[in-house]
């Protein structure tokens, strides 16, 4: 079966929108303008889950599509496309620590501090970049892709 860059894609555009959010906060206030507004908090924690859950999609996607294998749980899908070398084993180790904090965050596992997230987030953010530059490297190399190209809208350029 053929990878779907439309579904690629979407999710890949989900993770730039949600990049721009967090630039629009973590570039123009500071730690304690953040950490003192709860909005600005709830907002930065629910781009990093949007962002998280939007690499599952794409990595399931093409475990699927290019490996035909089924997999869930963000931790394993992420386990398994570093096995399947879709992503770099340097980019898995850097994306881990999302995943872990996606799971805290939703499953309530324990409080976040949130000094550790702002700083782990600016320091981390230039990770989902290089997330979306790695996948569109790996489909480039793939014989069955859809029709559309790479380059065109329904996958994001990188900046």
């Amino acid at each position: 079966m053929c990878v779907d860059l439309q579904k690629v894609g979407k999710a890949a555009k989900d993770i730039e929108k949600e990049m721009a959010d967090i630039h629009s906060l973590i570039d123009n206030y500071t730690d304690n303008e953040i950490t003192g507004n709860i909005h600005y908090l709830k907002s930065l924690k629910l781009s990093v889950i949007q962002i998280t859950e939007a690499i599952g999609i794409i990595l399931q996607h093409l475990l699927a599509r290019v490996f035909k294998e089924s997999v869930d749980g963000y931790q394993t899908v992420m386990d398994k496309a570093r096995e399947r070398k879709i992503i770099s084993e340097d980019l898995y180790l850097r994306l881990k620590k999302f995943v872990r904090f996606r799971n805290m965050l939703v499953h309530g596992y324990w409080k976040v501090d949130n000094q550790t997230f702002l700083k782990n987030m600016r320091k981390g953010i230039k990770d989902f970049s290089d997330f979306l530059e790695e996948i569109k490297d790996f489909v480039a190399g793939l014989d069955c892709v859809s029709k559309r190209r790479l380059d065109h809208t329904s996958f994001p350029q990188n900046k």
